[in-house]
């Protein structure tokens, strides 16, 4: 009678083991596809760090245009500051000049009437010029500006793209550890069931001995 018990004992703790033998090869199918997609969400995480790099670089590149053309819009308005200043000195020193050259010409006759307007016609010619100089410099100032205005544009259009990938990025990081939880937590189960297996094989011994 003990006999029968212990046997009966022992199929129950054969059907035991078989069971958990069974969870384990379950665990084990789990852990290869989790694995498989740990894989999967690393690459995607590669990627996209690859993109973000991509972009950082012409996102920098964009940055050092933009710099030059700040420079260049800064060196071109100093020299219409200086134009401006130099035209107006012109014509302030001039006016004076104007006024009191044709009296002293007639009275001290030191002078024709005819090089007075001849002064005159060329301070009229520097001041045209003066002026022609300074729509130039304002219309590259103008052209300067509105590439600065595009590449801001295109650098401002990378900066989201980049914010895009980035959340992309730390979405599949996310995904990743949550794979890898899984994986922690599966291997724990696995671990607790080898060692509720070993147990039951020695008990099983036990009961043969």
């Amino acid at each position: 009678a003990e006999k029968t018990s212990c046997q009966g004992f022992v199929d129950y703790m054969s059907s035991q083991s078989d069971s958990l033998s069974a969870s384990i090869a379950d665990i084990d199918s789990q852990k290869e596809q989790i694995a498989a997609n740990i894989e999967e969400y690393a690459a995607k995480i590669s990627d996209y760090q690859t993109q973000i790099d991509d972009l950082n670089s012409q996102i920098n590149s964009l940055q050092t245009q933009i710099d030059d053309q700040q420079a260049q819009i800064n060196e071109q308005e100093e020299n219409e500051a200086s134009l401006r200043e130099k035209v107006n000195r012109q014509i302030v020193n001039a006016q004076p000049t104007m006024r009191l050259s044709t009296m002293v010409d007639i009275l001290m006759g030191a002078k024709s009437f005819e090089d007075l307007i001849r002064v005159a016609n060329g301070l009229s010619d520097i001041t045209s010029y003066s002026h022609s100089l300074l729509v130039q410099l304002n219309n590259l100032i103008a052209s300067l500006n509105d590439a600065k205005a595009q590449l801001q544009t295109s650098q401002d259009e990378l900066k989201q793209k980049q914010d895009d990938v980035l959340a992309k990025q730390y979405e599949a990081q996310v995904i990743q550890q949550e794979y890898e939880q899984q994986q922690a937590d599966l291997m724990a189960q696995r671990a607790s069931i080898v060692s509720n297996i070993e147990d039951i094989q020695s008990q099983m011994k036990n009961i043969s001995d």
